[in-house]
């Protein structure tokens, strides 16, 4: 169920009711989705009957393998297991959400 929005300048909100299985890994999907600028917020709203079968995630995300600088060799072998986030030269950590798995689950991929 979508609410009303109202957004400042230069940002968006929705409101949605949501029921909570429907809450587990929306918040990685959505940082994966808005490249980590997403502000999200969750409010008990009430007790509901179940209205349906939730979908799930069909695509993982990638993960920095370790911490270091992202290089370009490192890179152009991550880009075949999905889209990246990251250029070469940019500071990753260990388990950074670097981009989005072509497959269910996430993966640990070696940049640096």
């Amino acid at each position: 169920e979508m609410g009303p929005s109202d957004g400042s300048e230069g940002q968006t909100q929705l409101k949605f009711v949501v029921p909570t299985r429907g809450m587990i890994g929306i918040r990685s999907a959505l940082m994966t989705a808005t490249k980590g600028t997403i502000v999200l917020d969750t409010q008990f709203d009430s007790y509901r009957p179940v209205v349906g079968a939730i979908t799930q995630r069909e695509k993982g995300s990638l993960l920095a393998f370790e911490e270091g600088v992202g290089n370009a060799f490192g890179i152009a072998a991550a880009q075949e297991r999905g889209l990246l986030f990251i250029e070469p030269k940019d500071e990753v950590f260990k388990d950074m959400i670097i981009g989005v798995h072509q497959r269910p689950g996430d993966l640990a991929v070696n940049v640096c």
